[in-house]
């Protein structure tokens, strides 16, 4: 093995392009560490073609399948630094690049971390289907570690130690501490509840000048003012009436009349005085807000 490996290595100091055979043939010979530091390297170069005609894209999927399957014969590469510059290249279709790192962690036991990286990436990502890929990985996490808890739980009496090599990191889940049930139960609850405000955000990142949108999201709110007015307050600092899709006046006239609802009359005042020194793509909207403070 170790003499093709060198044969292999010197025939590609001249035909450099042939790297993805000598991909092929450590793939066939399970040198999983070395497979994925030479696809890393090729990702990174900008100069290397596929001769397979394969896509960069293709070859980050291909590199995050193997540091996922393989954390142990990759430990000494910086998976997360490998994955995040994928991440960082790309800016849609980044949802597998999010959920292999998270994968990388729950291989290792490493529930927080996983937690912490799922949660980035759905507060990152700009397309609805990203955000349905990393949400559904993180909702099956969660429920996967629920019922490992379930099941160690009925079974305390079967001292099986089988499966202790068993890679895929549940097995971690009985040393994680708190075993609380009720707790993660809770947890799994509150992601659940999150994802319209979670999905609302996505959308808001692809266009936040979208006056539809904050009013969807104004909306989801309902029954928690506070959380209203700061949705409010960010929806007229943000939407830049030139870039508006909707009409912006419309947010302050709403923002204003929802004080006077909740009885803060000099709070609607002061919210209409904004709006009329707000800069509009019309005269017409500028009037509109004029009109409404007027009634």
């Amino acid at each position: 093995g170790d003499t093709a490996r060198r044969v292999y290595r010197r025939y590609l100091k001249f035909e450099p392009g042939h790297a993805e055979e000598y991909v092929e043939f450590l793939k066939s010979r399970g040198y999983w560490g070395e497979v994925a530091t030479k696809i890393a390297e090729l990702v990174n170069d900008d100069s290397f073609q596929s001769l397979a005609g394969k896509s960069k894209h293709t070859m980050w999927l291909e590199l995050c399948d193997v540091v996922t399957k393989h954390p142990a014969e990759v430990r000494g590469l910086d998976v997360d630094a490998i994955l995040r510059g994928g991440i960082r290249t790309f800016t849609n279709e980044v949802g597998r690049l999010w959920t292999a790192l998270a994968d990388f962690y729950i291989r290792r036991g490493l529930f927080e971390k996983a937690r912490d990286v799922y949660e980035e990436g759905l507060e990152s990502v700009n397309t609805v289907r990203d955000f349905s890929l990393i949400f559904d990985a993180y909702t099956q996490f969660e429920e996967s570690v629920i019922s490992a808890k379930m099941e160690a739980g009925d079974g305390d009496d079967d001292d099986n130690d089988d499966d202790a090599d068993d890679d895929d990191g549940i097995d971690f889940v009985l040393k994680e501490s708190g075993d609380d049930i009720e707790l993660r139960l809770e947890r799994l609850e509150h992601l659940m509840e999150r994802r319209p405000e979670l999905l609302s955000s996505v959308v808001l990142r692809q266009n936040p000048h979208n006056v539809h949108e904050w009013e969807k999201r104004i909306a989801l709110f309902e029954g928690k003012p506070m959380k209203q007015i700061v949705t409010y307050t960010e929806a007229v600092k943000t939407v830049d009436a030139e870039l508006a899709t909707g009409r912006p006046c419309n947010l302050w006239t709403s923002f204003a009349k929802f004080y006077e609802t909740h009885g803060d009359v000099a709070s609607a005042r002061t919210v209409f005085e904004k709006g009329t020194q707000a800069t509009f793509k019309t005269v017409d909207d500028l009037a509109t807000v004029w009109c409404e403070w007027a009634e």
